[in-house]
């Protein structure tokens, strides 16, 4: 259940809370219904996987082909300045 979901006598009514507090009966019953209040940990994905999201951009594709398509076909003047 998304508790955060429910409006707050909604939530008081699921729950049936207790002022004075839970007795230990009360509190495994309530482990056994909703479980225990612990997060999940999240699978960490490797650096070049997290590095290679941010290449899957369609723009950024198109820049690194056209920077790769400059590099490979060089300008006849701009060899023509450096030699």
């Amino acid at each position: 259940m998304q508790f955060h979901t429910l409006s707050e006598s909604e939530l008081l009514s699921e729950l049936n809370p207790i002022p004075a507090g839970m007795t230990s009966e009360q509190a495994e019953i309530r482990v056994e219904r909703f479980g225990h209040n612990d997060i999940s940990p999240l699978r960490k994905r490797p650096f070049l996987l997290r590095f290679l999201e941010h290449f899957r951009n369609l723009m950024i594709m198109i820049l690194l082909i056209a920077a790769l398509i400059s590099y490979l076909i060089p300008s006849p003047g701009l060899v023509k300045r450096i030699v």
